[in-house]
């Protein structure tokens, strides 16, 4: 995914490419979370598991996220665009993704600009506001133990 972006959006005079690194490149912390307050959009590529680490960050700070999915090593092809959020955080209790940021595919990269000047960016932020503390410690945890609290209800209820 990484090694697309950056031929794809180079050509894009909106984006400051100077600012982005090479995959494996590391910032110090304070540079990271100040580049993360300086942006409105963060590409958020998959990572290991569908949901990166740097989507919550860039939830934490308030900025909003462009998720890029490719597929794993061996995979043969790309799940539909509308499939792909439903594999993410939180859309089990009516999180929207496509309000919280931008889903797209590494297949839909050459429209990746177009599609982000179309975004009304400030009702965007306005969104991830009112659900940034989902993506804290405390958030997490209050969800974890809701789930685990529903699990008990329904066992309980089966039980009798």
């Amino acid at each position: 995914v990484r090694a697309t972006l950056r031929p794809t959006l180079a050509n894009a005079s909106a984006y400051n490419m100077s600012r982005v690194l090479h995959c494996g490149d590391k910032l110090p912390r304070h540079a990271f979370v100040a580049a993360l307050h300086d942006a409105t959009w963060v590409l958020t590529p998959r990572g290991s598991f569908p949901a990166a680490y740097l989507m919550a960050e860039t939830l934490q700070v308030g900025r909003l996220p462009v998720y890029i999915y490719g597929p794993k090593s061996g995979a043969r092809r790309l799940p539909h665009l509308d499939n792909l959020a439903k594999h993410l955080p939180y859309v089990d209790i009516g999180l929207d993704w496509n309000k919280l940021g931008l889903v797209r595919t590494v297949a839909d990269l050459d429209a990746l600009p177009a599609a982000l000047a179309a975004r009304n960016a400030t009702d965007q932020l306005a969104y991830v506001a009112a659900h940034r503390a989902l993506f804290t410690v405390n958030g997490t945890y209050r969800y974890v133990l809701a789930k685990l609290a529903h699990l008990a209800a329904s066992t309980r209820a089966s039980r009798r």
